[in-house]
Parts: C-alpha cells; structure tokens; sequence
C-alpha cells in the first residue's frame, strides 16, 4: 500500500515567525521539546557531579545529627563538626561549579539558536559554544562559588552568633555580594551569547543591566529558580526527584532566562548597534 507523503498546504513565510518572545517560548517547547530533553540530559551530566557531592555531604550532616540525638557529641561538638561539613561543602562546590558551567556555556549558544529560528547541530553548536563563551562562564561560576562559600561559612559560624550586630552585618554584607554576582553573572551570560566583549566591557554593561532592571531580575529569579534549594540538606529520595525534574524543567527554565535577557538587548543594544540581530527570530513588525 502506497502512502501519500504529507505536506504543508503552504510554503514557509516569515510572517508565520512567533511575534514575540512567549510565543517564541512555547513554539519552541511545542515543536523543539525532544531537543530541550535532549539538553536537559547534557546539562544533568555535568551537574551530575555536583549531586552525587550534595548527596555525600547530606549523609555526613545526617550522621553527625544522630550522633548528637544519641548523646554521642556535645553540642559545641556537633556544632563544629557541622560547620566544618558545611564549609567543605561549599568549598568544593566551586570546582563543581565551573564544570556543570562549561555544560551551560555549550547548551547557551543551542538555546539561543532556537530562540534565532536558526538550524541546530546539537555537538558542533555546543562545542562553539564552550570554546567561545566557556571561560567567562568559568570565571562567574567561580566567583559565585566563592562568595557562595563566604556567605555560608558567615551563616554558620557559631561564634558569630555572640555578637548578634557584627554578625546580621556580616551576613547582610555577604548576601549583598551574592545577589551581586548572581545579577553580574546573568548578565555576562546573556552577553556572552551574543557579542564578543572585553572583560572591562562586559564588566561595565553587567552592572549597568543589574542596577537598571534590578527589581524584574530579581523577580524572575525567585519564579524560575528554585533548584537553587539542592545546596541545602535534603535526603536522598527528594534530592533524586528534584535532580530528574531539573533535567525536564532546567532547560525550559534556561530558555526562558535567555529569552528575557534577549529582550532586554533588543530594547537598548540591538537596535541601535546590531541591527541584523534585533529581535532575530521573530516577525519584525509588532
């Protein structure tokens, strides 16, 4: 039996371009979903790592609280061996970091390839990706690792908590820093997507970016961001369904952060300077 090879009633036009990035979004998840999953996967063996690392790390709080429950430790005991599981937690997980980063750097220039309507080969475009964006993304995974590992040994310090004053400064100060990196490295990333910019350069448009859109950032951080809550001691079990449900949802989550950031160097950098990209991707006329 000979079936009839299906085809478009008609062919392809730009006007059938999304008009915006939403619909731009979920053209994507609708038709491009396998390749997200796909992405997904990438981005979970890298972070892979990191996971199996917090999973240890919740084993070592777990024992040392039981030890504690069972009369085994003092209390100024349990406390300094908390801190100290702590610390090297987040002490090693600035290494881990910046390799689940150079997942990221790859997967970046594919999501931005989708969001372009421009055609994908999934390990040629990851590798220009890590080889043109990776040590920025690196570096900003280092630094929030770093400042990370601050705040947390800040957080944690029992004899901090004397002083009740040095100590919310201390920590406010720290948590400052954080929410700093973390707007800086947002910004650089989505740069980074897109132009080929000095340290200084993008340096110098990051903060200017954080401290203009400030309030919005912030806000689709605290929607789209909440895997943040796998540096904290959870078992095993939530861990694991949390892990499986990053590799569906983060990549979503990623192109929905870069759809943002696209919009936002439409309306102040591409217009004006790089036109041949100003809103790439979607039916120019609103």
């Amino acid at each position: 039996m000979l079936y009839k090879k299906k085809v478009a009633s008609q062919d392809f036009t730009s006007a059938q371009l999304p008009k915006n990035r939403i619909e731009s979004i979920l053209d994507i998840c609708k038709s491009r979903f396998m390749t997200l999953l796909g992405l997904g996967l990438i981005l979970g063996i890298f972070g892979l790592p990191m996971l199996v690392h917090l999973l240890l790390s919740n084993i070592t709080v777990y024992e040392i609280n039981l030890a504690y429950s069972l009369n085994q430790v003092t209390q100024a005991e349990a406390s300094t061996q908390l801190f100290n599981a702590f610390t090297f937690r987040h002490a090693m997980n600035i290494p881990l970091l910046m390799l689940l980063g150079i997942g990221l750097s790859g997967v970046t220039r594919i999501l931005r390839q989708l969001l372009w309507q421009e055609p994908i080969f999934i390990f040629h475009d990851f590798k220009l990706g890590v080889q043109s964006t990776g040590k920025y993304t690196l570096l900003m995974m280092g630094l929030f690792g770093i400042i990370n590992l601050l705040f947390q040994m800040i957080l944690r310090q029992p004899s901090l908590e004397q002083d009740t004053l040095f100590y919310i400064s201390a920590l406010m100060i720290a948590l400052t820093a954080l929410v700093f990196i973390l707007l800086l490295g947002y910004y650089s990333w989505v740069q980074n997507s897109l132009y080929q910019l000095t340290f200084k350069a993008l340096f110098k448009n990051s903060l200017m970016f954080a401290m203009r859109y400030f309030f919005k950032t912030i806000a689709l951080f605290m929607v789209f961001l909440p895997w943040l809550l796998l540096l904290l001691p959870y078992p095993f079990g939530f861990m694991l369904v949390i892990g499986l449900l990053t590799i569906v949802i983060l990549p979503v989550e990623l192109l929905i952060l870069l759809a943002f950031g696209l919009d936002i160097m439409d309306q102040t950098i591409n217009q004006y300077h790089h036109p041949s990209i100003y809103r790439k991707g979607l039916w120019p006329h609103e």
